[in-house]
């Protein structure tokens, strides 16, 4: 019976004293107490990617980031060549023209979605638009002006995403209000957008935008 006392004496005195018994038990809290730390960042990440979720697929429906481009006249002309027959025929290239003086104003309000325990902040903006061209001599741009198809120009907005447009866009030109239609001839400038017919854009008089978004 005594030399158990002894025992558990020397046992006691033992862990009191070992150092490395002291830091594997340290050691051993410490794995322990990971556990539920692992478990509440599963939990946070996991949130956060049901909300990147949920703000992408509202983003989605209501319209990515936009991006406008323009406005700017765009004016087709031919250029000739000849094929392997001989025959004469010709490609359709494009003049593109930015506004001499654009002034842009607008007014942005805030939209807040709901979705389940998340929300996501979306943006409205109108836009308007006012400024004019002038565009340079014929005898500038080293074509000859008979192969410049001024009847066939056009004045274009480029938008990133259509999605995102909820009213017509119109434009007015020398006091007259045109409605745009979506899409554009050409992407030299732009992937997307709208544009409206402009005849005559060679008369030397001063025009007037004012796309609305």
């Amino acid at each position: 019976m005594e030399n158990n006392q002894d025992i558990v004496k020397k046992t006691s005195q033992f862990i009191k004293r070992s150092m490395t018994l002291k830091i594997i038990s340290v050691g051993i809290l410490i794995l322990l107490l990971l556990i539920p730390a692992s478990m509440v960042k599963g939990l946070i990440r996991e949130r956060q990617h049901r909300r990147d979720a949920v703000v992408q697929e509202i983003s989605q429906k209501w319209g990515d980031s936009q991006t406008i481009t323009g406005p700017f006249l765009t004016v087709p002309f031919k250029t000739f060549y000849k094929d392997d027959r001989g025959k004469v025929r010709f490609n359709l290239k494009y003049l593109h023209f930015l506004p001499e003086s654009l002034n842009i104003t607008g007014d942005m309000s805030p939209e807040v979605r709901y979705r389940s325990l998340f929300e996501a902040v979306l943006y409205n903006t109108k836009l308007t638009f006012s400024g004019n061209f002038k565009l340079p001599p014929a005898g500038q741009l080293n074509l000859e002006p008979k192969n410049i198809q001024w009847d066939k120009a056009y004045l274009s907005l480029g938008i990133t995403d259509m999605r995102g447009i909820r009213n017509k866009i119109v434009m007015t030109l020398n006091g007259v209000e045109y409605n745009a239609n979506p899409g554009l001839k050409t992407t030299d400038l732009a992937g997307a957008g709208v544009t409206v017919p402009w005849s005559n854009p060679c008369q030397r008089r001063r025009r007037t935008i004012f796309p609305l978004i």
